[in-house]
């Protein structure tokens, strides 16, 4: 989880996180999609990302509190991820 960076007090205050990464594992996977993400987008956390082996999904928080996915990163291909932390990611070399 990463915390928005303009907390008051970051050891009192709770908040709605800026980013949550979900790494998938196929005996979880309607969990993640079906109850952790409508979760995650009514706790108020701006960006979501769906981790999985096949193609990493990152979905960001639309004005109507609904995900929309911004990116998909498909197995066998190298990409920098959108929203709020960049990485390079590829897929192919999560599962080794």
């Amino acid at each position: 989880m990463v915390a928005p960076e303009d907390l008051p007090d970051e050891s009192s205050v709770a908040a709605a996180a800026l980013l949550v990464v979900e790494v998938a594992s196929p005996t979880t996977r309607d969990l993640d999609w079906d109850r952790k993400l409508p979760a995650n987008a009514q706790a108020d956390v701006e960006w979501y990302w769906i981790v999985d082996r096949d193609a990493p999904t990152i979905f960001e928080r639309g004005g109507d509190g609904v995900y929309v996915a911004r990116q998909r990163i498909a197995s066998g291909h190298q990409a920098e991820t959108t929203g709020p932390v960049t990485i390079l990611l590829d897929p192919g070399r999560l599962a080794r």
